[in-house]
């Protein structure tokens, strides 16, 4: 019997179990340029701009608070990227479906998981 694998684009079901409402549970954001955002990835917000970058709980510009997890890959490239879906409240996602950023560590994903479980994301293992 022969075997093989298909591989297929990451599905947003993977992550996202459960939303009270996409009126209510999603938001829309504008990348900064440069940021590349996997399906699923939690991000964060610069202070200054607003613009959603990846978690980097090494700053101190905003980027370092988790405000949820995007719905798309996204390529920023050179210029900034507006309409970018997230979910930023009233969700329930999957632990495993969640991207973290390279290098953090246990504690900051602990610290990252209760800044979005204060913003009534719920993240379980599934």
């Amino acid at each position: 019997m022969r075997s093989f694998s298909i591989d297929r684009p990451r599905q947003l079901s993977e992550v996202l179990k459960y939303e009270h409402h996409p009126d209510y549970s999603r938001e829309a954001g504008t990348a900064l340029a440069g940021q590349a955002f996997d399906l699923g990835q939690v991000i964060a917000a610069v202070a200054a701009s607003g613009k959603l970058v990846v978690l980097d709980p090494s700053k101190t510009d905003g980027s370092e608070k988790a405000i949820g997890f995007t719905h798309d890959v996204i390529e920023a490239g050179a210029d900034d990227v507006e309409g970018v879906v997230y979910s930023a409240r009233g969700s329930l996602a999957s632990a495993s479906g969640l991207r973290w950023p390279a290098g953090i560590t246990a504690e900051q994903t602990a610290a990252a998981l209760g800044q979005l479980a204060a913003r009534g994301i719920v993240v379980r293992d599934f």
